[in-house]
């Protein structure tokens, strides 16, 4: 249900860059944070969606301590298990950039972006399918807020690199869907905020 909600959101900007303006696609390459983005530039304005994904997946055989997670104690009684598991994200962002001003080939902006990441997971121990495991990640929120300015440099009508200052909030929750008031379970809220640069990489068709 996720990717398709994902594939109707890309069909609409693909479909409306025709209409509206230019399809516009940009690229923020780091060894950090970075992202891609498609979007459809109408004068001045250029709203645009994105999306990041990642994947990891491990395995391990013999004995591992799970005591710190809800998990059932049936499946924690094998003295030797082969546990299997992946953790998978989505980033899903939509966005907007407005050109303030031009100076011959150079464009300043300010831009600002919301987005949510999308988890699910899956761990199996000898074969048999932990649901629990699922739950914590189905309990985590992971939202990230971002505003910036910057400019770009066209080098032709259909290209550009910029340059990006600004700020980024995360706010990452965690509160079990099974919880009430007594049931003495742990819930979690963290807001974390950092500064960003970025190179960007933007193409106009």
């Amino acid at each position: 249900m996720k990717i398709k909600s994902l594939l109707i959101v890309f069909l609409l900007v693909f479909s409306s860059s025709s209409i509206f303006g230019q399809f516009a696609f940009g690229v923020k390459p780091g060894l950090g944070v970075n992202s891609s983005y498609f979007g459809v530039k109408v004068d001045n304005f250029v709203p645009y969606v994105g999306i990041n994904y990642f994947r990891a997946g491990f395995e391990v055989t013999g004995a591992i301590d799970l005591s710190g997670l809800p998990l059932s104690k049936s499946i924690q009684s094998d003295d030797s298990p082969t546990t299997e598991g992946s953790v998978t994200l989505y980033n899903l962002m939509v966005g907007a950039k407005f050109y303030l001003m031009k100076k011959k080939d150079v464009s300043g902006y300010v831009t600002g972006s919301f987005s949510h990441m999308f988890l699910s997971s899956g761990l199996e121990i000898d074969g048999e399918n932990v649901e629990e495991f699922e739950d914590i990640f189905d309990d985590v929120s992971i939202n990230t807020l971002q505003f910036g300015f910057g400019g770009e440099y066209f080098f032709a009508e259909n290209f550009s690199i910029g340059g990006e200052f600004g700020l980024r909030f995360f706010l990452i929750g965690y509160e079990p869907s099974s919880s009430d008031d007594s049931s003495g379970e742990m819930e979690l809220s963290l807001n974390v905020s950092h500064t960003y640069e970025a190179l960007s990489l933007n193409f106009y068709f």
